[in-house]
């Protein structure tokens, strides 16, 4: 399987009652930084401010679709948005910002591992999967998400490692792990239950630790309870190299991979000539 096969996968944004200006937020950034999918799915609810449906959706990288899903049981709505050729939904929250080829990345740790059921990126400020400390995630703005994004994936091992959750702000879960969770799930928006139960199942949860997303601590997860409260899921050097990259002021801004700008591709034959044309 190679990752371009995820293409046929959607993008779910659950609104959850968050404001519209979160939810065109997180639609836009996903609509401009996505290298695959093609198709964002709202799912709503009749609770929701009926303006959401006002939203729109502009192409990015590639023409995308904006479809409004309603839909109560959040398991069952992602399944509504799972093409029959699809590999597996993305999953999104309000308020979370991703970079370049973000679905590209969370699609090729999927693809490494047939046992893995869920995907997760490194953020901000969520327990576990911060990059940044408390008192740090302060100073981070959304406008900084580019170069953090450029110095992980420069400084890191470009590696994924075993995880006891999935972060809910932004996740891939595979078709096969989506399936299973909804012959056992009963209508919950609990994520912590669906972690539990996909584990129970065999699914593994990884997290790439080549990837970062902006979130805010609305959307982090609430604070683990037990010997989870406080734990890194990912090597302890990577953070700390990319926080002393950060605040002293290094980019990497010819990472390769992650530079969405075109380039003309001049294409030589031995008659001489050649054809220009812009690729990405």
């Amino acid at each position: 399987m190679t990752i371009q096969a995820h293409a046929h996968d959607a993008v779910c944004v659950f609104s959850e009652g968050a404001s519209l200006a979160n939810i065109g937020a997180t639609i836009d950034s996903i609509a401009h930084n996505s290298v695959l999918c093609t198709r964002i799915c709202l799912i709503i609810s009749e609770a929701d401010d009926p303006d959401v449906r006002s939203l729109a959706v502009t192409d990015g990288l590639r023409p995308v679709s904006l479809d409004f899903v309603e839909e109560n049981d959040p398991v069952k709505a992602m399944e509504m948005c799972l093409p029959v050729d699809g590999h597996g939904v993305f999953v999104v929250k309000p308020g979370v910002s991703v970079p370049f080829a973000w679905d590209a990345r969370l699609a090729k740790v999927a693809d490494d591992c047939p046992g893995i059921g869920t995907v997760s990126p490194v953020s901000a400020t969520a327990p576990g999967f911060a990059l940044f400390g408390p008192a740090e995630a302060g100073l981070v703005a959304v406008e900084d998400m580019p170069r953090i994004d450029r110095l992980l994936f420069s400084l890191s091992n470009k590696s994924y490692f075993s995880v006891p959750a999935f972060f809910e702000g932004c996740f891939h879960v595979t078709k096969n792990a989506l399936q299973a969770l909804s012959r056992q799930s009963s209508g919950s928006p609990d994520r912590n239950a669906w972690a539990r139960t996909l584990s129970e199942q065999g699914y593994a949860h990884a997290i790439t630790d080549s990837l970062y997303v902006h979130d805010v601590p609305a959307v982090a997860e609430p604070k683990r309870q037990g010997g989870q409260a406080g734990r890194i899921y990912f090597p302890e050097p990577t953070r700390v190299a990319v926080n002393e990259a950060f605040h002293g002021g290094v980019d990497f801004r010819n990472a390769p991979g992650l530079d969405g700008r075109p380039v003309q591709l001049h294409v030589l034959h031995n008659q001489g000539g050649g054809v220009e044309q812009w690729v990405r």
